[in-house]
């Protein structure tokens, strides 16, 4: 029935990441803590035909809750894979201040593998961590499996959808029990080349509580990116999180979020 996040020393790290290589072709991390086909190029190979690729951000976001906040945010994606394999990692950190007060801390890391089982359907196992010190959140840690099937796949489009099952821990900041339920996930994903240097997608992920009584967390995730030079690219998107049941009554149910920012692809 809660959730929440931090974030600080990301920031130099991703500005001082080397990038080198071409944004948009075969990727393996989605923008909802699951993978898709359109973030991360793994281009590279290492180790005998081990795939790798990477991409870095850094963004301004502004947050509509109850107020607005203004929050500096960093992003970091690493792919890699193998034959049928494909495994990635996602870590992001959110810093808000408003003169000497902290108005958003929030911090994430994500792990996720799949299997192909064929060219349209697989398998995942998935691991999504969350610190959120403005809503409260100590730790939300979720743990899932399930089936994903690519319904499209052309040059210009792609749809991906997945559901599964798994749990969610949530402990909280002050005295309030851990909360601990089993959830149903529900993921789509859809990717739109709209030319040569511009792409559109659009990302939901909901975890639902089995138990009716717990809290259910939907995320929508709409962006626009466009190639600026080289692997420097430019990110427009837009953000909708719905909690059914929020940490506190300080927190509200929906939380809107646009991002403006820039990206690299290594």
């Amino acid at each position: 029935m809660r959730q929440s996040g931090a974030l600080k020393a990301l920031v130099p790290f991703v500005l001082m990441v080397p990038f080198s290589a071409q944004a948009g072709t075969d990727s393996i991390w989605g923008t909802v803590e699951r993978p898709d086909e359109g973030e991360v190029a793994m281009n590279e190979e290492i180790l005998n035909g081990v795939r790798f690729g990477g991409r870095a951000e850094l963004s301004y976001q502004q947050l509509r809750r109850t107020t607005e906040q203004e929050i500096l945010n960093s992003r970091i994606l690493l792919g890699f894979g193998k034959g049928d394999w494909g495994h990635a990692i996602e870590a992001r950190a959110n810093q808000g201040k408003e003169g000497e007060t902290t108005t958003a801390e929030r911090y994430q890391l994500n792990f996720k593998s799949e299997y192909n089982i064929d060219d349209n359907d697989y398998v995942f196992a998935a691991v999504n961590s969350e610190k959120n010190r403005i809503d409260n959140i100590d730790l939300r840690t979720v743990e899932a499996l399930g089936y994903g099937r690519r319904l499209m796949r052309t040059d210009r489009q792609q749809l991906d959808t997945e559901v599964g099952l798994g749990a969610r821990q949530v402990r909280f900041r002050d005295d309030l029990p851990t909360e601990r339920t089993e959830i149903l996930r529900l993921g789509l994903d859809y990717d739109l080349k709209m030319s040569d240097s511009a792409r559109l997608s659009q990302t939901i992920q909901v975890d639902r509580a089995l138990d009716s009584e717990e809290n259910t967390r939907s995320e929508s995730i709409t962006s626009v990116s466009a190639s600026l030079v080289g692997e420097l690219a430019l990110t427009l998107s837009l953000e909708f999180i719905h909690n059914s049941q929020p940490a506190s009554p300080d927190i509200p149910r929906t939380q809107t979020v646009t991002s403006v920012g820039l990206s690299y692809s290594f």
